[in-house]
């Protein structure tokens, strides 16, 4: 089975044109980590680059779009598979990504994973467990009704030092 090729790096880095790059040569195809990039519409400050539709296939029972990236032959996954209101988080990403990852290996083709979103780069390369986190719609609203302030202070409380280690890394 073909190894994970990751290309991660910062905004505006080339890793879209290296993965392509890698892709082409190495029998590959891409996996979108990006966090912007999985919501359709969102295309200005996104650099989703020239997508063309190839087909569509069903992961996790959801219809996604699978493109042609920058015309160079190279089929993209991921890529404008939510709307922009849908409730969509890393433990969605991870399951779909973890099911292309290895529909891409079945066809003895290197799945090659590029994006800026770390978030999602370390759910699936350090294989976080996601799968018994629940969605909890009171606690979301009651946090997004919090200050700053109100939030440090509750991470504080919860993970003492926490928050003073993530402002000196």
């Amino acid at each position: 089975m073909k190894k994970l090729i990751v290309v991660g790096g910062p905004t505006a880095s080339g890793k879209t044109t290296l993965a392509i790059k890698c892709a082409q040569n190495l029998e590959g195809e891409l996996i979108n980590a990006d966090s912007v990039q999985i919501y359709k519409g969102l295309t200005i400050g996104s650099n989703k680059g020239n997508l063309s539709l190839i087909r569509n296939e069903v992961v996790c029972g959801r219809t996604i779009p699978v493109y042609e990236l920058e015309k160079s032959g190279v089929p993209g996954h991921l890529f404008d598979i939510c709307d922009p209101d849908e409730l969509f988080d890393v433990a969605h990403y991870k399951k779909l990504a973890d099911e292309v990852i290895l529909s891409i290996q079945n066809k003895d083709m290197h799945p090659i994973l590029v994006g800026g979103t770390g978030l999602y780069i370390d759910a699936v390369i350090k294989n976080y467990d996601l799968s018994s986190k629940t969605y909890d719609a009171s606690l979301r609203k009651e946090l997004e009704s919090s200050s700053v302030g109100e939030l440090q202070d509750r991470l504080q409380s919860l993970k003492p030092g926490l928050l003073e280690s993530l402002n000196n890394s």
